[in-house]
């Protein structure tokens, strides 16, 4: 059971939790991190019919999103440790599928920007429909709520990076032993994304896992999408501008972080004009949204500082809070797991060349698999946050190892009536070590002495990640190559088109072509389909692509080489 205190008595409660934990803690001599998760709750629970209903309800395109599973949502309560390296809680939700054998990876989303406590996502506020819509296809979904939201006690250190990273890190960590206690399979795979704010908490956490946790998190890949990633230059831009700022609100929320952090004033009568000085920190406790503070404060965020202060800003490069910028930048480093930066040009409140400048200097720095890619130049920031997730959901597709396919290699018989064909199976992805159950009964990797004819093939990966793959076998001595699929593509390489040919009728799904350098170059909802479905590759590159098809609660991937 969560108890909900008022801020004051939560404090004092808190004080009490913590000092009785750290005297157990003391007197058992466990470590007082060796446990992450401390209370779960059922939020929720959908069958693959009730998360669509709900994704519709909710204004998103389900036709574009694979839904594939039922699931259940739980709010969780862990220990982590606060900006000031103190030990405190925080709060999350995780979205766990159901019917599942196959082991899934773990997805964390970090939500955007918001200051109200109660808007949380583990309060089913904010991005809580994001997960539903992840976790609807596989993947087990963890969501921080971050400190100072939800039902962690004292300020939200809002682009922090620090705090950001160990308050995720932990929310994995949490995420992992619920996984012990409901029972859900996971394989070692973490996928980082996150929107907005969640951008820059993505790249946080990526940088510090690598740094310090590459031993016990495999990332496997990571999306920042629209994150403010160089706080100090082109964002910290937005202080000084003369003209009115759709979200004047950021700069009092992150002059308040800092300030509390870093000491970097004895007042806010130091910081802020008045009225503002008396006007703007109560915003802080957690009972305000970012709204009702921005109805407050001008929309040109300079108009609220002090002419000194902002002199001292715009001519002094070592202003200390420009020096507090510059610690918390995130784009002057060298990535190893591959990242793929989302933005939109057209965004009027993070500007996308955040993503352009962290991709350039860290090509100079030696990273070799980042790169910035423009979701939709014609987005803003709230529009854009659809396309770069939907983008996200198949460049992650390209890396996810619960989800494989199974290349059929056959040799045929050298004759009608002869039983000397041969099949291999040959998994592309997955765990090893593989089992295989063919239709003729043969569980081996490779089988001998089959006539003409249709064979079928199940292989199982050490995760229990299931694949069927179809071999035919024939009287021509040549190799053929089947894939896992009911359904076929031709032809492959393509010049023109490719034919989407389905075996039956498919009454809901959707296909995505993308390269593989994560790009959606074709996208579309599929209702009512019989036969055939031509999708134009004119205009691409020479290359590989990964067409992937969602039909009727199944999924499957394709290699679909263009060559013109």
């Amino acid at each position: 059971m969560i108890c909900i205190f008022t801020d004051k008595e939560k404090n004092k409660s808190m004080k009490k939790i913590y000092t009785t934990f750290l005297i157990i803690t003391y007197l058992t001599g466990i470590s007082a991190y060796s446990q992450y998760l401390v209370s779960h709750q059922l939020l929720a629970s959908y069958t693959q019919q009730e998360a669509y209903d709900y994704l519709v309800s909710q204004g998103l395109p389900a036709a574009l999103i694979p839904i594939t599973n039922g699931l259940k949502s739980y709010k969780i309560v862990y220990n982590t440790v606060g900006w000031d390296s103190s030990a405190t809680i925080a709060s999350g939700v995780v979205f766990v599928p159901q019917g599942l054998t196959c082991k899934s990876p773990i997805m964390v989303y970090n939500h955007g920007t918001m200051l109200k406590r109660s808007q949380a996502p583990s309060n089913m506020g904010g991005e809580y429909l994001i997960g539903v819509a992840t976790s609807a296809d596989g993947m087990v979904v963890a969501m921080p709520d971050y400190l100072g939201l939800g039902e962690s006690p004292g300020i939200h250190p809002y682009h922090h990076a620090h705090s950001e990273a160990t308050c995720v890190i932990d929310m994995i960590r949490a995420t992992r032993e619920l996984s012990v206690v409901l029972g859900y399979g996971l394989n070692d795979q973490v996928f980082l994304t996150g929107y907005s704010q969640g951008g820059h908490v993505t790249m946080a956490t990526h940088k510090l896992i690598e740094s310090s946790f590459s031993s016990e998190f495999k990332i496997a890949a990571s999306a920042p999408l629209s994150g403010a990633y160089q706080l100090s230059g082109v964002q910290a831009e937005v202080i000084t501008r003369d003209s009115s700022y759709g979200a004047p609100g950021y700069l009092p929320f992150i002059i308040n972080t800092f300030n509390t952090v870093y000491n970097l004033y004895p007042s806010y009568s130091d910081i802020y004009k008045s009225p503002y000085d008396v006007l703007i920190p109560p915003f802080f406790d957690g009972n305000y949204s970012i709204g009702q503070l921005e109805n407050v404060i001008p929309d040109t965020p300079k108009a609220i500082l002090l002419p000194s202060v902002l002199s001292d800003f715009e001519n002094n490069p070592n202003n200390p809070f420009r020096l507090t910028l510059v610690e918390n930048n995130l784009y002057n480093w060298s990535p190893i797991a591959p990242m793929r930066m989302y933005y939109c040009e057209a965004d009027e409140l993070v500007t996308y060349l955040n993503a352009l400048e962290a991709k350039n200097k860290m090509h100079l720095n030696g990273a070799v698999h980042v790169e910035s890619v423009s979701a939709n130049p014609a987005a803003g920031h709230q529009d854009c946050a659809l396309y770069a997730l939907l983008q996200t959901k198949f460049y992650f597709e390209l890396y996810r190892n619960d989800r494989y396919t199974v290349q059929v290699q056959t040799y045929a018989a050298s004759g009608a009536g002869i039983d000397d064909g041969m099949a291999t199976a040959i998994p592309l992805g997955g765990y090893e070590p593989y089992t295989y159950n063919w239709s003729n009964g043969m569980q081996s990797e490779t089988v001998n002495g089959l006539g003409s004819g249709q064979y079928s093939v199940i292989v199982t990966d050490a995760n229990g990640c299931e694949t069927t793959a179809y071999a035919g076998i024939g009287t021509i001595g040549l190799p053929t190559y089947t894939e896992s699929m009911s359904w076929t593509a031709y032809p492959n390489p393509a010049n023109e088109h490719i034919n989407l040919k389905f075996e039956h009728q498919i009454e809901k799904g959707m296909y995505a072509l993308t390269s593989m350098q994560g790009d959606v170059v074709h996208m579309q909802a599929l209702t009512s389909i019989s036969g055939e479905v031509r999708i134009s590759v004119e205009g691409l590159s020479d290359g590989v692509y990964l067409l992937s098809v969602y039909a009727d609660g199944k999924h499957g991937n394709l290699r679909i080489v263009v060559q013109h």
